[in-house]
């Protein structure tokens, strides 16, 4: 709209006392006026009548810079059919409605403002930094997108995850750990079970916590970001969440990716929610297909995925299955020296070899505790010294806190001669 045609582009009001004409209102202001507020009216969809603010009301509705999301969870596609603009402008705001939970950590959004497509940009939070899974948690979602020229990318200034930690503080300052699964990301792999092996036996445990139920089958992954997208047979995997930490009433279930899922044995859809009994197990079970993020939580919405600490989510696992090897070493004989111990007795004599206190404690007192000799293919604890074996030895005076190993010294040792074991305790549901 062009300005009023006067020398200082200004209305006067003319003085009859001095001859002084007022600013001439012309046809072609007028209309330019008209114009640009019935655009406003137009563009938010406004029929034009005679009520009262009208322009107001079509700039209050949001509708000239907001949108329901196209494209994918991932790529996201927008329009503003009318917003009047052609071109991204630095610290334009506008708001997009999502469609699904963002799996990825760089999702992307293609604006078109008017006809013209203004081409991929990233998302990112504040300080260019990448988005985390589930930072958009679901549909409906409000986005607020600001555009960053100097990044050239679309900064979102209210994701979930920065949300989330608010809602997630309890009274103590503590995270809450609303998610009831374990090891969901599905990193921790303390077993070391290869992607896309088969299993040997029915209800196998593969990554931590998460079986395979039909021997044969397998559980396979892929790395995305933070977390892996995991890929169930059609015999399904399962976690079953222990009595303990279930308090009973109303749960919501979310995840992504194309498994079907059931929970005590009944089909539970995406933000589908069902009962479970407090202080009582329950299964999860994904089949044919792929999941990720999975989560299960109290309520009847679900929120976005909660990421836990690296070492707290360890200890978690390690509640149901700890070794001594390191992180990335699958048990197994001959694989390396980690435990050291003195030799209490003199050759030949049945001793108690040592005491074994666990990270975490275990359910109950019945762990099954397997014991790997690191330099020979037996499951024997190994003299250093003698470079040779024990014989006889067994894991004893198992409990929750921990367990001893008994065994028979042999020749050729003395008393504080050095020895070496390994071990993995598993107390599994």
């Amino acid at each position: 709209m062009l300005p009023i045609d006067t020398p200082d582009n200004l209305f006067h009001d003319g003085n009859p006392a001095t001859a002084t004409l007022g600013t001439i209102l012309t046809a072609a202001f007028l209309n330019g006026v008209q114009g640009e507020l019935l655009s406003i009216q137009a563009a938010a969809g406004i029929a034009p009548d005679v009520a009262q603010n009208q322009v107001l009301t079509a700039i209050q509705s949001g509708k000239l810079t907001s949108g329901a999301a196209g494209g994918t969870a991932d790529a996201l596609t927008m329009t503003l059919a009318n917003s009047g603009l052609t071109a991204l402008t630095d610290r334009m705001s506008i708001l997009v409605i999502a469609s699904a939970v963002n799996a990825t950590t760089a999702p992307t959004l293609n604006l078109t403002l008017g006809t013209t497509a203004t081409g991929v940009k990233t998302i990112v939070k504040g300080a260019d930094r990448p988005l985390v899974p589930g930072d958009i948690p679901g549909a409906n979602y409000p986005l607020l997108l600001v555009w960053s020229a100097t990044l050239g990318k679309w900064v979102l200034t209210n994701p979930a995850s920065s949300i989330d930690l608010v809602s997630r503080m309890g009274s103590a300052g503590g995270l809450s750990f609303r998610n009831l699964l374990i090891n969901a990301g599905g990193t921790f792999n303390q077993r070391g079970y290869v992607s896309g092996a088969a299993t040997t036996a029915a209800n196998q445990y593969t990554l931590d916590r998460w079986r395979v139920v039909v021997s044969g089958q397998n559980l396979s992954w892929v790395a995305n970001g933070a977390v892996n997208v995991m890929t169930a047979p059609a015999g399904g995997v399962e976690q079953v969440i222990e009595g303990l930490n279930v308090l009973g009433g109303t749960y919501v279930l979310n995840w992504t990716g194309t498994a079907t899922a059931k929970v005590n044995g009944v089909d539970v859809a995406k933000g589908g929610t069902f009962v479970l009994p407090a202080n009582a197990n329950a299964t999860l079970r994904f089949s044919g297909g792929t999941y990720s993020m999975p989560q299960i939580e109290p309520g009847t919405v679900s929120t976005s995925f909660d990421f836990r600490p690296f070492d707290k989510e360890l200890a978690a696992c390690q509640r149901y299955y700890e070794k001594s090897f390191p992180l990335a070493t699958a048990p197994a004989n001959n694989a390396g020296l980690t435990n050291y111990l003195p030799q209490p007795g003199a050759a030949g004599q049945m001793m108690v070899v040592g005491n074994f206190t666990f990270k975490v404690n275990k359910r109950n007192a019945l762990s099954a505790v397997t014991l790997f000799n690191p330099s020979a293919n037996n499951s024997q604890v190994r003299s250093l010294q003698a470079n040779s074996d024990f014989s006889g030895c067994a894991a004893n005076n198992i409990t929750e806190c921990g367990f001893g190993i008994a065994g028979t010294s042999p020749t050729g040792t003395i008393a504080g001669n050095s020895c070496a074991v390994n071990w993995a305790a598993d107390n599994e549901l």
